[in-house]
């Protein structure tokens, strides 16, 4: 079995990623690269939710960015933070067809899961 088909087997559709008789590193170094990402971004609350709020209010104004500021009272004043019971039936009362795709996405997360 030739180089290219054995990786094909491998990697399903990678075929460009396989090309080389290194295909198998590189395939690691993506899976890496991409598991790298994922854990990274992971510890990041979401904007708005329940508990950036709560790690907002604990953090010295002097550290707030101006996004912060104009965040924190979008959804923790103004608004109710995304995720709260407030929230969850404030989004069943709005027509679904007025539903931003980051609003289906966090009502999804945190009202029916």
């Amino acid at each position: 079995m030739s180089t290219i088909a054995a990786c094909f087997d491998r990697c399903d559709n990678a075929i460009v990623l396989c090309k080389s008789n290194h295909g198998q590193p590189k395939m690691k170094k993506l899976l890496l690269i991409a598991f790298v990402v994922a854990a990274l971004s992971a510890c990041t609350d979401e904007v708005g939710s329940v508990k950036w709020c709560k790690d907002i209010k604990e953090k010295p104004k002097s550290e707030w960015t101006t996004d912060n500021a104009v965040n924190f009272a979008q959804y923790c004043v103004f608004q109710n933070e995304i995720g709260s019971k407030k929230w969850c039936k404030a989004m069943n009362e709005k027509p679904k067809g007025d539903w931003t795709g980051n609003e289906a996405l966090e009502y999804a997360k945190y009202c029916v899961l």
